[in-house]
């Protein structure tokens, strides 16, 4: 425990604290006022996790280690960041975070969030998704998605969207976990399809564009 004392220090540990721990700044600044400081137990519980994957596709020729981590805001908010490096020359291929919002009672979430990249430079970026259940135990499910890219002018825009269906298999094999995805991307008119087990995930399409990704 550490006690902090002056108006400043306070009113921003208070700040602090009320995105780690929950705690409302207007109770933090009415201890001060009653008690003329505030406790600050700095044993703060982990509120976001790294996620750290390698990945190959076929169109680079290049392995890159992807990095996402989950901030969250609150139960239905949360900021998501990513970053990869190209290890064959060493320098990131590029940097993204996106602000997500869910909704449960829709089974849907909407995206805005902002990409850099080595090639296109800055771009903005809005995506949404919304599933319907297909069964009533949640492992097939039928998902429709889009998003579009534009660059900082907002003149070039990239439209996406696909509709797909999620079928996902528990213990498919003993430890093993299987989920299938078969879709089809209406933009470029291109089926594709996903197969993922367990840390690998493999992704291809009509077009023979592949990815492949391991999950540390």
């Amino acid at each position: 425990m550490l006690r902090l004392d002056g108006r400043i220090v306070t009113m921003t540990i208070a700040w602090i604290g009320s995105l780690v721990r929950g705690w409302t700044l207007e109770g933090r600044i009415a201890e001060w006022r009653r008690t003329g400081r505030v406790l600050v137990d700095f044993d703060f519980p982990r509120i976001s996790q790294m996620e750290t994957s390698l990945r190959y596709r076929s169109d680079s020729k290049a392995l890159k280690i992807h990095a996402k981590e989950k901030i969250p805001i609150d139960s239905k908010l949360h900021l998501q960041v990513h970053a990869e490096l190209d290890t064959r020359v060493g320098t990131p291929s590029h940097l993204s975070a996106v602000l997500r919002r869910f909704f449960p009672d829709f089974s849907a979430s909407l995206g805005v969030g902002l990409r850099y990249d080595k090639h296109e430079k800055l771009r903005y970026n809005i995506r949404g998704k919304k599933s319907f259940p297909v069964t009533t135990d949640g492992q097939l499910s039928f998902n429709i998605k889009g998003q579009c890219d534009a660059d900082k002018e907002l003149r070039e825009r990239r439209p996406k969207g696909a509709a797909e269906f999620t079928w996902s298999i528990l213990n498919f094999q003993r430890d093993q976990d299987v989920r299938l995805k078969f879709g089809y991307e209406v933009i470029e008119q291109v089926p594709y399809v996903q197969i993922r087990e367990n840390n690998w995930t493999l992704n291809a399409d009509s077009n023979g564009r592949w990815n492949v990704r391991f999950d540390l």
